[in-house]
């Protein structure tokens, strides 16, 4: 750990104990609870963390932001805190000791530094990125189990949650033979994924909740889990998030596959409603273009949560096995680096970080690649290939604004190399059903 990280990290465990003593402070002394906006609940003990949490990081370090569930304080930097000052407030106010602190440093948009405070139970868990996970100071990991007998998963919802994953959940757990139960902080419930209690915990999301879950992010994955939306997605935490799924790695997809049934599902009241409007909308074109960089074809993206069995090994997904392709020849150490890297985002800053150690020809090389990879992942991933078909003969566009050799870039005028590798794919399923088609009619 460098001395700046370990420097992050006690600030943060600072501040986390001072928050958990004004928790104490407050339980069992009815904190003037009241309702917010959205239909949660907030009480003093929050606000007053929070004003402690802004002071603190300013005092501290006046350059980063704060992202607060009550207050924040905001200037355009990359280091940001995000601060859940009561995680589980509505238990908190009714008396039940089971609610959390977390507090965490995300940097250019990822979890860097986390720390999990249970001031009832004195748990103190803590996490920094390439470091582990700890729980007062012992090393902590997630279960190796499957769903079946005594496995056990969290689930939230709230009034103003933008997805209605309880009933596919519960459906899930009777169907896999699982149990599930709700510790009412979602917070928590991750640090006990952490720790190898629970298999899973799904959070059911709304924009700005980031504050539930940044924490969490960093400290389940260096126990070994995986967390991603609620559709298998890599997200950033400075900005609003789609829902979390929180695992210990091994019965992830399953859970992203029965959210992803909800896209054909109407699940009650106005889901499918909701689905469309967090996501961003259909590309605004005149029709005749599938973009899918943020948007309902993001399966076809590389940061998608899907693993891809490419030369010898299965890796978290496409991008993983993409950027390790830099390295295979020049620095072996760096590749199998980005195949542990534990987000597709991970993997994509350790490959640029050493792009000077690619092999001198990689220009020349890469779209070549880039296809290999992607045909794997189309033809090992049912789901992928139903999502491609969907696109008909549209146009299909990598819209990154930030990438004009994949994408299209900023001024939407790049070269598209993604999209066209897509639509080669296209064409050649469509071909060989119309082939397959031809033949069956012929033999009739």
């Amino acid at each position: 750990m460098t001395n700046q990280q370990q420097e992050w990290l006690d600030f943060a465990k600072s501040v986390a104990h001072e928050a958990g003593d004004i928790m104490q402070k407050y339980f069992g002394k009815k904190p003037n609870a009241h309702f917010k906006a959205d239909n949660t609940i907030v009480t003093v003990a929050d606000e007053e963390i929070n004003r402690l949490v802004i002071q603190r990081v300013t005092e501290r370090y006046p350059a980063h932001d704060i992202d607060g569930e009550e207050a924040s304080d905001r200037h355009g930097s990359d280091y940001v805190w995000v601060c859940d000052p009561i995680d589980g407030t509505a238990p908190f106010a009714m008396e039940l000791p089971v609610s959390v602190f977390s507090l965490a440093l995300v940097i250019d948009g990822q979890p860097e530094v986390g720390v999990i405070y249970a001031p009832f139970s004195d748990h103190l868990y803590w996490a920094v990125r390439g470091q582990g996970a700890f729980m007062n100071g012992k090393q902590i990991y997630v279960n190796k189990k499957t769903f079946g007998g005594m496995t056990g998963m969290n689930v939230d919802w709230w009034p103003s949650a933008e997805w209605d994953v309880m009933r596919m959940i519960h459906k899930l757990a009777y169907e896999k033979g699982a149990y599930v139960t709700a510790p009412g902080s979602t917070t928590h419930a991750a640090a006990l994924v952490a720790r190898g209690e629970f298999v899973a915990s799904v959070f059911a999301g709304t924009k700005g909740k980031n504050v539930d879950v940044a924490a969490a992010k960093v400290i389940v994955e260096e126990a070994g889990g995986k967390v991603t939306d609620l559709f298998g997605r890599d997200q950033r935490y400075d900005q609003d998030i789609c829902g979390a799924i929180l695992s210990n790695g091994i019965v992830h997809e399953e859970i992203v596959e029965a959210m992803r049934k909800l896209e054909g599902q109407n699940m009650g009241g106005d889901i499918m409603t909701k689905i469309k409007q967090f996501r961003d909308p259909q590309l605004i074109t005149d029709g005749s273009i599938v973009g899918f960089y943020p948007r309902e074809f993001y399966v076809l993206d590389n940061f998608a949560s899907f693993q891809v069995d490419w030369r010898g090994r299965l890796w978290p997904t496409s991008e993983h096995a993409y950027q390790a392709a830099h390295f295979f020849d020049t620095a072996p150490e760096l590749a199998e680096q980005i195949f542990q890297a534990r987000s597709a985002h991970e993997a994509y800053k350790i490959a640029k970080a050493n792009a000077d150690k690619a092999p001198h020809d990689w220009d020349e090389i890469k779209i070549g690649i880039m296809e290999e990879i992607v045909r794997a992942k189309c033809e090992q991933n049912p789901y992928v290939k139903q999502k491609l078909l969907e696109t008909l003969d549209e146009e299909i566009v990598e819209d990154s604004p930030k990438d004009a050799f994949w994408g299209w870039g900023e001024n939407r005028d790049g070269r598209n190399e993604l999209g066209k590798i897509w639509m080669r794919l296209r064409n050649e399923l469509n071909s060989e059903t119309h082939e397959m088609n031809t033949n069956q009619g012929g033999n009739q």
